[in-house]
């Protein structure tokens, strides 16, 4: 250890007499010097910030070839000469020499390069603290409306256009106007903005329309080098807003350094429509479509994309939002006109990203059609053309799209896949509204396969990215999906609490589809814990605000929910005229799935009161669409159905092959994905045929099934209301046992 203490000691002495520190000082400070210059420099001239980084390397490799140099080399003032060794030193002196002594320069020289390498400190290794990637990335915030209140639909158009166009350059970042609408009329800086969005650069400005002339200021800035990349200012006539967007796009692109191919500047340089009115039409609907609470306002917003598309019948993005107000209201097949309208003029027209959203909103009408294999198509040619043109946003949005198409076929590992795929791209553009997304989707699926701990834990990841950007609306969905994992997990108080928190969201930001939606949540918990009365409530609120917003597909769920108390109360009569209404949504809006399971529970009823005609109609109904959509326990629910009704109509024949063949299929079927309301079916119609032994197999399944579910169960309510919702299976088996 004295060794080593002393060849350190000489180093130093020997570095200060060779005067190394004092040279690496001076370059650590000319270094810092240059570091900021080309900072501010290159990126004006449209170098890519790699090269930056290159300067960076270069540097330190300097230090390393300059601490080298200071050591061989002296300057004297006979010029640069090569520094003496020790030992010829201490030969001519008789005398070892220590090194100079410590003087107030030797002092200051040090304290100078601590400073600097500290300023230098964040250059090295904190290079990415905003913007953790090369990829260029920008936050478009809400153009402030200088003009009438009136046009504040100018502010919200145009800045999500230039959010649009940006975001068609391919590999960059740009947060989407969800994103910064939460920072409109915000006091917080362009630093503090930047940094919630994880963003570099901002574009902010101001618009004001004066008699039917417009007055255009921008500025690009770098919040944290507190530098202006650019600005402008344009006062044209109105007729001219959509030319000087264009010019914004290529200014802002050409700042940011990003080298554009020939296919990306084609699409971004052309214009939705030549027709300024349209236009003009075609904005005041984008504004007014994110605040639709009514059907008045829905109808509003028809209005002004129906004269967008009298004055420009080719304006395909009008097409779709018109489309989209028919979507949004359960009228999927006239939507699905506009959509095929709209992707017959973008095929005509050249648009690939008009062509796409068309085809995205075609494949998701039919999914609501339940035709998965058209809906497949849709997305995949969707996504083709999102590979080809590099627009890696909606590629992750359709890859997301094609998982819950999987999912809804309970191909869960298939659908985890595209997920997944989706989530790598999120997060390699740094996207972290489809990051959420993805994330939420995942807990979804591991939630479905029973992974309640993967499942949650996916859940709270996405619910932190909301609340971080603000997005609480989000945040309570995920809050909602949480609380049917832990009702699910027997967690009843935690449910209902989680719920309550989602709803208390809902309730303050108002928004009455999210509030619709969760109370109705709470009003299944409640039935299913046996509390009617208050599950009635909850879903008589949830009934009366999705009539209000125009919410057909909640309306359905919410009738049908309620007509299953009814039922669960023995109130048959006006449990057949929820069913029925719901019924008749479910047709309307093309749901396949929930308008078979509505003739599957009408026939149930059907069956109990003797009406086995009426019964035998509902399931005939229910069979075929619930076998072709591949849902198990609800097509084996309806298929038993079918056949017990038939064994009471005397139909023996028409049942004895099926109920073979699916008994084998049961066979081929894990148990645990089995309900107890099967096997029960699979005992009394067993008993029917004569085939006893072969019955009470089935019957001891079913008891089996309900005791395992209540043991898995902690509340005294909750297990005392679910043994006598199936107390005709408990009390047959007892009898048969004592036998």
């Amino acid at each position: 250890m004295p060794d080593k203490k002393k060849i350190i000691l000489n180093f130093w002495k020997e570095s200060k007499r060779r005067k190394v520190w004092r040279v690496l000082t001076i370059y650590a400070g000319t270094s810092f010097i240059i570091l900021e210059a080309v900072d501010i420099i290159f990126p004006r001239i449209g170098f890519p910030d790699w090269s930056i980084n290159l300067i960076l390397y270069i540097m330190l490799f300097g230090a390393l070839v300059t601490f080298v140099l200071a050591w061989i080399y002296d300057l004297t003032p006979e010029g640069i000469e090569k520094t003496r060794p020790v030992s010829d030193l201490q030969e001519e002196s008789g005398t070892h020499p220590d090194g100079r002594k410590f003087r107030f320069s030797d002092g200051f020289s040090i304290v100078l390069l601590i400073i600097v390498l500290i300023l230098l400190y964040p250059k090295i290794f904190k290079r990415n603290l905003v913007n953790t990637s090369d990829i260029p990335s920008i936050a478009v915030l809400y153009l402030e409306n200088l003009g009438d209140e009136d046009d504040e639909y100018y502010s919200y158009g145009i800045t999500e256009d230039i959010i649009i166009d940006l975001s068609k350059a391919g590999l960059i970042k740009v947060p989407t106007i969800k994103d910064v609408m939460s920072f409109k009329d915000s006091n917080s800086s362009l630093v503090e903005i930047a940094q919630a969005l994880n963003v570099k650069y901002i574009l902010t400005g101001s618009l004001r329309n004066e008699s039917r002339f417009m007055r255009l200021a921008l500025q690009l800035v770098d919040p944290q080098k507190g530098i202006n990349l650019w600005s402008d200012r344009w006062e044209e006539p109105v007729e001219n807003v959509p030319g000087i967007k264009g010019k914004v796009i290529d200014a802002v692109i050409e700042s940011l350094g990003i080298r554009l191919n020939d296919n990306a500047k084609h699409q971004i340089n052309k214009e939705s429509t030549t027709d300024p009115d349209a236009y003009e039409f075609y904005l005041k609907a984008r504004y007014r479509l994110p605040i639709v609470e009514t059907k008045e306002d829905l109808e509003v917003v028809r209005g002004f994309f129906s004269h967008a598309l009298e004055l420009d019948s080719l304006f395909v993005l009008a097409r779709i939002g018109l489309g989209d107000t028919y979507k949004y209201e359960g009228n999927t097949d006239l939507a699905m006109g506009h959509y095929k309208k709209a992707l017959l003029h973008a095929n005509s027209l050249d648009l690939p990203i008009e062509k796409s959203l068309a085809l995205i909103n075609s494949g998701s009408v039919y999914r609501t059609y339940a035709d998965y294999p058209e809906a497949i198509n849709n997305y995949e040619e969707a996504l083709r053309i999102s590979r080809q043109i590099d627009d890696h946003l909606n590629e992750a949005a359709v890859l997301q799209q094609l998982g819950i198409i999987y999912d809804d076929q309970n191909q869960f590992d298939k659908a985890l896949e595209y997920f997944q795929e989706s989530l790598s791209i999120a997060r390699e553009i740094k996207n972290e509204d489809q990051e959420y997304r993805c994330l939420n989707s995942i807990g979804i699926i591991y939630h479905k396969k029973a992974n309640y701990d993967r499942a949650l834990e996916n859940f709270e990841k996405s619910m932190a990215i909301r609340l971080k950007l603000g997005h609480h609306r989000s945040a309570a969905i995920v809050l909602y999906n949480m609380s049917v994992i832990e009702f699910e997990r027997g967690r009843f108080q935690e449910a209902i609490d989680k719920s309550k928190q989602a709803l208390e969201i809902f309730e303050e930001i108002g928004d009455k589809d999210g509030i619709s939606f969760v109370v109705g949540g709470l009003g299944n918990i409640y039935f299913a814990l046996g509390f009617n009365t208050y599950a009635t409530k909850y879903l008589e609120r949830s009934l009366e605000l999705t009539k209000e917003v125009g919410d057909l597909s909640t309306e359905g769920y919410t009738l049908f929910n309620l007509a299953n108390i009814c039922k669960s109360e023995g109130n048959y009569p006006k449990a057949i005229n929820l069913f029925r209404e719901s019924l008749e949504i479910f047709n309307n809006i093309g749901d396949v799935r929930m308008s078979a399971n509505a003739q599957s529970y009408l026939g149930s009823i059907y069956y109990m009161q003797d009406q086995l005609e009426k019964a035998e109609e509902c399931y005939k109904n229910a069979v075929p669409a619930l076998d072709s959509l591949s849902m198990l326990s609800e097509y084996l629910d309806a298929q038993l159905g079918l056949m017990l009704t038939r064994f009471d109509l005397g139909k023996e024949s028409d049942c004895l092959e099926d109920l073979k063949s699916l008994e084998l299929m049961i066979d081929t079927i894990n148990i645990k994905d089995i309900s107890s309301g099967i096997f029960w079916y699979l005992y009394l119609i067993n008993n029917k045929t004569g085939n006893k032994d072969n019955g009470i197999k089935y019957l001891e399944l079913a008891y089996g099934k309900v005791m395992e579910i209540k043991n898995n169960l902690q509340a005294d309510t909750l297990i005392q209301t679910y043994l006598k919702s199936n107390e005709e299976i408990i009390s047959k088996w007892k009898e048969v046992n004592t036998r």
